[in-house]
Order: structure tokens, then sequence, then C-alpha cells
């Protein structure tokens, strides 16, 4: 109870003094039928598509920001959230299904019904969500984070904490615990705490953004930086049921309304301190290393990117990155445990500039 009046204390404080009042729009809902007791339960986003779900007419998708909807019919029970932006996957309620095509057709994921399963010999277990990280399954359970691996659940509890919530861009896993978000860099091999909270968020991403929304009363929390940095605003709207994100807007849901806000007018007054200014290839940490060490680099515009480790001789020993990036702030991990000591280089490579640090591996 007392730590319940502190958070609203908080953000009743907070609330006056930090509102963002960038522009947010209120787009068409789905044309639900008339009916009291219906209501929006999840919200996502595809690209230009757009995603809503409610508890009683299944889902609805516009490919038009809202302007029109289309009814999908599915033979299930219910549906009831949905995965993150780009994975196409969706998780119903009596059955958990994905789509490559946008709602045209449905393959069976055949992960057990969300609301109870039981794991190995445990308590009955409350999945609250579930995402995709590389080949793993995760799910977001009262009792932490569990992995779902061929009909075998291996589960690991972070500071022995639920979970609420996951969010995965690329290798990146997201998890918002009781504490604050955690993050992992090797889709849940290994976590560091990016947040400290005490309250839970439902989080989204895309690309380098990630953002958490504390629902009561709009409170956003954003990162530019794959949760390197973060800044808090509002959204003015409260009693949110979910978020999600794409290039251009975040879009909320109420119980029955549907809003977006322009991602660019949400952190203008973020961008000039947050986002990298120029070329960056930080020395990597620990430094000398044994067997594992970090390595970050910042770009300041989409870029070709390549970061590779080379010997002294300037033989290539590994690739760690090589792709386009958009602009951001990065972190990777290398593992030289197959390496002998010595002086190694690292090596950024974009378009406009090479950059080259030392490093010292000591066994």
């Amino acid at each position: 109870m007392i730590l319940h009046l502190r958070v609203r204390l908080f953000f009743l404080i907070l609330f006056f003094t930090n509102i963002c009042y960038s522009q947010w729009t209120k787009i068409n809902p789905p044309p639900f039928p008339p009916n009291p007791d219906l209501m929006i339960l999840a919200i996502e986003v595809n690209g230009n598509n757009i995603f809503v779900i409610s508890n009683q007419t299944g889902i609805y998708l516009s490919s038009d920001y809202g302007a029109n909807w289309n009814s999908i019919s599915l033979n299930v029970y219910n549906v009831n959230s949905f995965l993150k932006p780009g994975t196409k996957k969706f998780k119903l309620h009596w059955s958990s299904l994905a789509t490559t095509d946008n709602g045209n057709s449905w393959i069976n994921l055949t992960i057990p019904r969300n609301n109870s399963i039981g794991v190995h010999d445990m308590k009955i277990t409350s999945i609250s969500d579930f995402d995709v990280c590389g080949d793993k399954i995760f799910l977001a359970s009262n009792i932490g984070l569990l992995q779902y691996k061929q009909a075998i659940f291996d589960y690991s509890i972070i500071n022995n904490q639920p979970v609420s919530s996951i969010a995965v861009n690329d290798s990146y896993l997201f998890i918002s615990a009781p504490d604050g978000i955690y993050r992992s860099l090797d889709c849940g091999n290994t976590f560091q705490k990016v947040l400290n909270l005490d309250y839970y968020l439902k989080l989204a991403t895309f690309n380098n953004f990630v953002i958490g929304c504390y629902y009561p009363n709009g409170a956003i929390w954003i990162s530019y930086d794959n949760g390197i940095t973060w800044t808090q605003k509002f959204l003015n709207v409260t009693n949110i049921i979910d978020i999600s994100v794409n290039d251009k807007y975040l879009f909320f849901a109420t119980k029955d309304n549907i809003w977006q806000a322009q991602i660019d007018n949400l952190l203008t007054d973020v961008k000039d301190e947050y986002l990298p200014q120029e070329y960056l290839l930080s020395q990597n940490y620990p430094n000398p290393f044994n067997p594992i060490t970090t390595i970050n680099y910042q770009i300041p515009k989409q870029s070709k990117v390549t970061l590779k480790v080379i010997d002294m001789l300037g033989r290539e020993i590994e690739t760690l990155v090589n792709g386009e990036k958009p602009f951001g702030s990065y972190s990777v991990k290398f593992d030289g445990s197959k390496l002998s000591s010595g002086i190694y280089f690292y090596q950024l490579i974009t378009n406009e500039k090479v950059i080259t640090k030392k490093f010292v591996l000591m066994k």
C-alpha cells in the first residue's frame, strides 16, 4: 500500500512538470458492434499494418492508419496479445499462432495456452507475455523468465523476481521486472539492469528505440540507443491498455480508443542530448580481458558498419558486425577464449570513417 502511494505521488508531481505536449492524435478505431462490455485488449503494428484485437470480436487490420479496417476471422476462442513489430507472430488465448503474410494465413506455434501452465513440477505459472530471440522462445511469468524449447521449459529467474513484459530487437532482449528493466545482448544468456524502477512497464521496440509505458497514467520511458540512455515523458492519456511502435509512430490503445504520436515529436527535446553526433569507437572493457570483453560504438546516421577483430599482422580473427545499421549506440561482446594471450586490435569500418583500437587478452 505504501509503495503504491509513493508511486502515485511520484507520478503526480512529474505529471505537472513533464507532460509530453508532442502532437498525438486519435485514429479511427475498428467498427466494433455496440456493446458496453466490449473493449480493446491489444494493439500491434508491423510497418503500416495495424492489428487490433478485442475481447469479443477478434482481430481487425488496417493498412492505412485507421482509415479502413478489415476483420480477420480465426477459428480460436479468443485473442489475447501480440508479439513485437517485425516478427509477424501473434499470441492467442487458447492457441499460439503465427502469420507471415499479415493475417492472410496462420501457422500453429504449439505453445501452451497462456493463462496457466505447469512448468516441471512447480506451482501453476501465469504467463503474461512472450517473444522470440534467435531460435529461443521466451515467456514472461510470475516466477521469472522462462525459455520454451521443444515442449520443455528451461527457466531462469532474474533476481528471483517475476517478469511482466518482453521485447526483442535482433539479439537484444529486454524484460520488465519489479525493480526495473533488464537487457541481454546475447538472447538471454546474460542480463544487466539498464533502468532502475519500482514498477512494471509494458515494453515495445523498433530499430534502436525501446519504449516502456506505465499504463495507469501514460508515463513512458524512452531509449534511443537500445537501452543505454533513458528519458521520461508523459502522454497525458490515462488507463492505457497496450502500446506498439514502428519507425514513425508510437501507438497506444485505451479501452475503446487508439492514439498515435509521432516519434520525432515525442523525442524532439532529447535528441540533441542523446543522439550520437559523430562516429565513435570506445575502449573495450574490461581491458585487459579474459576471455570476454564488451565493445561499444556509435554512429550518427544510418551506415554500412563492419566491426572486426584483427591480430598484430592485420589478419582478420572475427567479424563481429557486418551490415546496415540505423543511427544509435551499440554494444557488442567479444569472446577470445579460442585465442592465445597477446595484443589484438578491433576496427570499426563505415563509409565515412575507419577507427582502430588496441586491446589485450591476458589468460
